[in-house]
């Protein structure tokens, strides 16, 4: 029989191994998309990338500091690219775009990198967006997708061109600008005249080629956004110091790497902060005891001390940690003003010294010094300062 302009079949039909729902009630199966119909992947990747350069170019328009991490329409949580991570629901503006494109996507079939590639997302059972909550749950299920990306390449050999999410929501990708319109009830309603084409109307409607044209215009600034990207940072400020007298304690150095930075993209430009921001002070010292790495029984620890002090000495702050066997101990003593805690973390490029943040010299002025310090059983064998 024919219903709407699909073609029915008993429910002893095979189902092709789906992995979720998308069959209509009553026992009924839809055929499957002609295999011209359906969305190519390069296409639907292209979309995505779309997608995910117009959501970065919102972000860096509406968040005054940069990088922000930027959640994707194709795949949940955030991208991990590196970028310091920021909640971007704090934003409204941020979240207005995530949920237009979550909306565009659950009523129109499309989010703008979509429409604009001419891709719509649709219910196998009637060929129809899939509306707000399925949308949502699809989204959600890109996690399994996610897992060594086999499900967002399966759409290369499947016969409908599913990822695994699309199969769980029984949606399809199809490659057409004239999808059927939302509607609420789901399948099996006869809104189009026998012999309308199943899977579209005949007609794209004027409002959505006006929508496909502000997509592909958005699309279009949001790529020219993302190729001007310019950035300047400066170097660390490194400065050193030595001890005068031969001994295991020979020098120091201090690096101190600032949280700012600049990057422009067109004629907008937002200050940047350093992935890693923080004071980095290292000892050097010579093999042997001084080091930690050669302890009789019952000798005490090597501990490394930095005193940091502004020019005329107030404020100033110490923090000391122990060497063990040549490694600077996990915990150690902190010594500020105020009992305030410094946290800290230990070195792991070779070198033998702690990271800082940037916080502990940001009150004490452009002039503050560093003096570094090696203390073995309470007793100072040699200190240098870092100007």
């Amino acid at each position: 029989m024919t219903v709407d302009g699909w073609s029915a079949r008993t429910a002893d039909a095979p189902h092709g191994g789906d992995l979720g729902g998308g069959e209509p009630s009553g026992g009924e199966r839809r055929d499957d998309p002609p295999a011209e119909l359906l969305a190519s992947w390069t296409r639907r990747v292209l979309a995505t990338l779309l997608d995910h350069a117009l959501l970065a170019t919102v972000f860096f328009l509406v968040f005054p500091v940069q990088p922000v991490a930027v959640p994707s329409l194709a795949i949940t949580g955030d991208q991990l690219d590196g970028t310091v991570p920021v909640s971007w629901w704090s934003n409204g503006w941020a979240v207005g775009a995530v949920v237009l494109g979550l909306a565009l996507q659950a009523y129109l079939g499309s989010t703008p990198g979509k429409l604009v590639l001419g891709v719509a997302v649709v219910r196998r059972a009637d060929a129809r967006p899939a509306g707000l909550l399925l949308t949502v749950a699809r989204q959600l299920a890109h996690v399994l997708d996610a897992v060594l990306l086999i499900g967002y390449l399966r759409p290369l050999w499947h016969r409908r061109r599913q990822t695994f999410a699309d199969s769980l929501a029984g949606t399809v990708a199809l490659a057409t600008r004239r999808p059927r319109p939302f509607r609420l009830g789901g399948s099996g309603d006869r809104s189009l005249p026998p012999g309308t084409p199943a899977w579209e109307v005949s007609r794209e409607p004027r409002w959505r080629r006006a929508v496909v044209g502000v997509a592909t215009a958005a699309c279009a600034v949001a790529l020219a956004f993302q190729v001007s990207s310019t950035t300047t940072s400066s170097g660390p400020e490194h400065r050193t110091c030595s001890v005068p007298t031969a001994g295991a304690f020979t020098g120091g150095e201090v690096e101190v790497h600032r949280a700012t930075g600049t990057v422009r993209r067109l004629w907008v430009e937002r200050p940047q902060r350093a992935a890693d921001p923080g004071v980095v002070v290292a000892w050097h010292l010579q093999d042997g005891a001084a080091a930690g790495r050669t302890r009789a029984p019952g000798s005490a620890d090597t501990v490394l001390r930095v005193t940091l002090a502004a020019a005329d000495g107030t404020p100033s702050r110490t923090v000391e940690r122990t060497v063990v066997e040549g490694q600077v101990q996990a915990t150690g003593e902190v010594l500020s003003e105020g009992q305030v805690a410094v946290p800290d973390e230990v070195l792991v490029d070779g070198r033998t010294g702690i990271r800082l943040p940037l916080a502990v010299v940001a009150d004490l002025g452009d002039d503050w010094t560093a003096e570094l310090s090696v203390v073995t059983g309470g007793q100072r064998s040699g200190r240098c300062t870092v100007r």
